[in-house]
């Protein structure tokens, strides 16, 4: 019996690992389109696109899902505001 409730448990934490995974690229998928990722993780994290794109995607690495602590996650926002108060002050003007 425990032994049943062990792989179920398993199989909850993996399931809510995936939800987690969808929320982040459902959340980021039109600004990945509008924004460089490349961009974001080389001037906030000082990492690759790959690490990026790993955590958005919550891959598997080392045996465990790659996610953003709470730290990146406030990281990724301030990007992300910083990235649109450039974009929204900037006007071109005849």
């Amino acid at each position: 019996m425990s032994e049943l409730v062990s792989k179920l448990s398993l199989q909850t934490e993996k399931l809510i690992q995936e939800a987690e995974s969808v929320l982040v690229r459902e959340q980021l998928k039109e600004v990945n389109e509008i924004v460089s990722m490349s961009y974001i993780a080389k001037k906030y994290f000082n990492k690759n696109r790959t690490w990026l794109y790993q955590k958005i995607n919550g891959n598997l690495k080392n045996g465990k899902t790659a996610k953003f602590t709470n730290s990146e996650i406030q990281t990724f926002n301030f990007a992300l505001k910083d990235i649109g108060n450039k974009i929204g002050s900037i006007a071109i003007h005849p």
